[in-house]
């Protein structure tokens, strides 16, 4: 396990990581491989049964907070996607575990359209899967987490970025012109996803059948419009 954990790390500086977090995935690998030992397992043997273990042994033994949980699930995550692409495992047995147990300890934070706009590429983590914002006077929490398929969204728009990056701006999200995507460019964005499924026209019976499981979520009373 631990020629695993050193080629994974190597991995990691290939890939362009921070070198000052790749200790931080050594250790959690080597953290996880401490108790899959205790176990008398490997980490081609991993199932939900030893990631639950897992989970329990970091909230309980360690009393670790449920973001800490959430990170090292995250770094684990990585791993065994690195492990999946050099066929030491089939799949990525972590990926589930995450969305059904782990969903609650995520930052669901929103992003402002103002920081929305303001983002860089340097602002996003790829391995933590995490954004830091840019510093505002209102906001004290400026590190909003995103899971799985944000990572893989946003590694195929950094790909198409390349090409359209004319102008080698540092901004993470750029227009059609290649320069830094603004106020404008957002509406038309949103409108038009609106538009294709059908949420545009507020009248719309689309409409009144997504949002409603949401007010009534929040314990807000809905009144149809056929009364108002």
């Amino acid at each position: 396990m631990d020629r695993l954990i050193q080629d994974f790390v190597k991995d990691c500086s290939l890939r362009g990581m921070s070198p000052r977090s790749i200790p931080h995935y050594g250790y959690i690998t080597n953290t996880f491989k401490g108790y899959l030992e205790s176990k008398g397992a490997n980490f081609q043997d991993v199932d939900k049964d030893h990631l639950m273990g897992f989970i329990d042994c970091l909230r309980i033994d360690k009393g670790a907070a449920g973001k800490t949980v959430e990170n090292y699930f995250a770094v684990l995550s990585t791993f065994y996607d690195y492990l999946a692409s050099e066929g030491v495992v089939s799949s990525n047995p972590v990926l589930p575990i995450r969305r059904r147990y782990l969903r609650r300890y995520k930052d669901n934070g929103s992003i402002q359209e103002r920081q929305l706009i303001t983002l860089d590429v340097d602002d996003v983590d790829l391995i933590e899967m995490k954004i830091r914002l840019k510093p505002t006077a209102k906001r004290t929490n400026r590190i909003v987490f995103f899971d799985a398929e944000t990572a893989f969204v946003l590694r195929r728009w950094l790909k198409l970025r390349k090409v359209r990056n004319k102008k080698d701006l540092k901004a993470l999200f750029l227009n059609s012109e290649g320069n830094r995507l603004d106020r404008g460019g957002i509406l038309r964005l949103v409108g038009q996803a609106a538009e294709r499924v059908g949420l545009h026209d507020p009248e719309s019976a689309r409409m009144e059948d997504h949002f409603s499981p949401h007010c009534c979520d929040i314990g807000i009373q809905l009144i149809s419009s056929e009364l108002a």
